[in-house]
């Protein structure tokens, strides 16, 4: 069983690291679509009912903009983002919004419909690569210390 968990807690480390970092990859790329002016129409932080006594935190963002004489709606800020229980980190999104004078989404020239406004890396991309690397080997005495107390 301790080999199995081993295995587990592994796995699901290096699936999220790999989640995170294409999510990344994927937000450098947006720097090839075309750049286009946004109006926001809805901005709030929502949320969540405590799960196990955690709230969750998440950004609901909605904007519309045009592209070659179409116009578009999109809630997609971000690529990777979650919600989570750091209400300071959306927060922070919120804010470098609101200081923005003019905003800009990328649009994917080959389907308009896919839009973002956050491109490149992130400090929501950091969280999220480096919250599952801290709590891997937390995790991991989180179960050995189970254990023991199953023992007895």
């Amino acid at each position: 069983m301790e080999i199995f968990v081993k295995y587990l807690l592994g796995y699901l480390l290096l699936r999220s690291i790999i989640f995170n970092v294409v999510g990344i990859l994927r937000s450098l790329f947006v720097f090839t679509w075309v750049k286009v002016p946004v109006s926001l129409t809805y901005t709030n932080i929502e949320e969540s009912p405590a799960v196990e006594g955690v709230k969750l935190y998440e950004v609901d963002i909605w904007y519309s903009y045009s592209y070659e004489t179409e116009n578009f709606i999109s809630k997609q800020f971000a690529f990777n983002y979650s919600n989570s229980p750091l209400l300071l980190l959306h927060k922070i999104t919120m804010k470098r919004l609101n200081n923005r004078k003019q905003i800009f989404a990328r649009v994917n020239p080959k389907n308009p419909n896919q839009a973002v406004l956050f491109s490149g890396v992130n400090f929501f991309h950091i969280v999220n690569l480096c919250l599952p690397i801290i709590s891997g080997p937390y995790q991991f005495v989180e179960v050995q210390a189970i254990k023991k107390l199953v023992k007895g």
